[in-house]
């Protein structure tokens, strides 16, 4: 990350399959997870806990993880807009495969449609 932002490396995305694993931010806790140890374990789902934002998070085999690792300033764009930017791209996306969907309500963040959220 530090050569994108130093300009010697190009912006990357990582596309990537995990194993079941759950993940929490640094708003998380571990009453955020649906499962104890012991279920975790014979389930075979490990968690881990990261410095990014959010609470709990779930990924998996058949789920498709995208990782932008760009300078936004390249950009000339905030977070949030980088955010805003994304969603759109995935409801645009999502419409031509005739799925309807729409970006979170207020406090919410992702891409939803009928109720579920399809993308973070």
């Amino acid at each position: 990350m530090g050569a994108v932002r130093e300009g010697s490396a190009p912006d990357t995305l990582l596309l990537l399959e995990h194993p079941h694993v759950f993940t929490l931010g640094k708003a998380g806790k571990a009453g955020d997870l649906l499962w104890d140890a012991g279920e975790r374990a014979r389930r075979e789902v490990d968690v881990i806990w990261s410095d990014r934002g959010g609470e709990a998070t779930y990924h998996g085999p058949g789920q498709l993880v995208g990782y932008p690792i760009l300078d936004l300033a390249h950009f000339e764009m905030t977070i949030p807009q980088y955010l805003e930017k994304v969603e759109q791209s995935v409801i645009e996306y999502l419409s031509e495969l005739g799925i309807t969907s729409e970006p979170g309500g207020q406090g919410l963040t992702g891409v939803w449609s009928n109720g579920e959220k399809v993308a973070a």
